[in-house]
């Protein structure tokens, strides 16, 4: 079953996206809970994003 039948999901097909996406979930207050990446995604590989994620999350404060 796919998981969107469980969760509210969003998807990204680019790391830039995905980077971006999870960023507006910060804004909105309502943080992912689970993420998931692939490797081999265009504009950001998934290290890169995951990167990208952990440096946003250091300089996040939620309350």
């Amino acid at each position: 079953m796919p998981l969107h039948e469980f969760f509210d999901c969003t998807y990204a097909c680019a790391g830039k996206k995905g980077l971006s996406r999870y960023e507006q979930s910060l804004d909105e207050q309502h943080p992912f809970e689970l993420i998931t990446l692939d490797i081999n995604v265009p504009e950001m590989n998934g290290h890169e994003t995951l990167e990208a994620i952990r440096k946003v999350q250091k300089n996040y404060v939620l309350d």
